[in-house]
């Protein structure tokens, strides 16, 4: 049961049932242009501190699909709706977006919920044989990174965790010379589109609670100021 073989598999089935963008599509080139500032940053991030291991791979799928959503799969893939792109239309948004997904990746958040929900749920379904070990780790691999609803539900990560992930993304995005400001942003357009009954991964597994929002707001002008206006010159 290897992570990365894992999510290769499930990236490649949902390329397979909803299609990719078209490379040449305006949308997919700025996704492309974003990425290419984004990951040299975060791949110098991780090196400093002797980390680079914890991303082996780096892809990034726009897949067709109307809802609006992102998530990473582990193992360095990021799957992003095109229907996400319709709101976030500014690099700003796109690189935080990414950058709060592979941070999750690097500070291994998703693995920490799987292997705990893992060794809950094994048992149980061990004792009833209503269902394999590998066939409820692909369950529970699948809601850990958020991109089923299946019987154990979405697992949402704990507060501490999330927070962590926008801190690290706002490190990198800022180094990138891209606006930290810009998380506030998203939230508020995907809260929005909630609103209006759609239903927005995203939201169901990072909680953003009005706490959060205070916390995150108080952590912005921090960044912003020690690592967005040094990186565009301005001080």
């Amino acid at each position: 049961m290897n992570f990365i073989n894992m999510s290769l598999e499930e990236v490649n089935k949902l390329k397979s049932q909803y299609g990719t963008l078209d490379p040449y599509d305006s949308k997919s080139i700025l996704v492309n242009n974003v990425s290419q500032r984004v990951y040299p940053i975060l791949m110098n991030f991780l090196r400093e501190k002797n980390r680079d291991n914890l991303l082996p791979r780096y892809e990034i799928s726009i897949i067709k699909n109307p809802s609006a959503d992102c998530y990473g799969l582990g193992g360095g893939i990021v799957v992003i709706h095109s229907g996400l792109l319709d709101y976030l239309q500014s690099e700003d948004e796109i690189a935080i977006m990414i950058a709060h997904e592979l941070a999750h990746e690097i500070q291994q958040h998703s693995y920490k919920k799987l292997n705990s929900s893992f060794m809950t749920q094994i048992g149980a379904s061990l004792i009833s044989g209503t269902i394999s070990d590998e066939d409820r780790f692909k369950q529970l691999y699948l809601s850990a990174f958020g991109i089923t609803s299946s019987a154990f539900g979405g697992m949402k990560f704990d507060k501490k965790d999330d927070l962590e992930a926008d801190k690290l993304a706002m490190i990198i995005v800022s180094k990138a010379k891209y606006n930290p400001m810009a998380l506030m942003a998203i939230v508020n357009k995907l809260e929005q589109l909630q609103g209006t009954g759609q239903k927005i991964t995203f939201l169901q597994v990072h909680p953003y609670t009005r706490q959060k929002h205070e916390e995150i707001q108080k952590g912005l002008e921090k960044y912003y100021n020690q690592y967005y206006l040094p990186a565009i010159g301005q001080h």
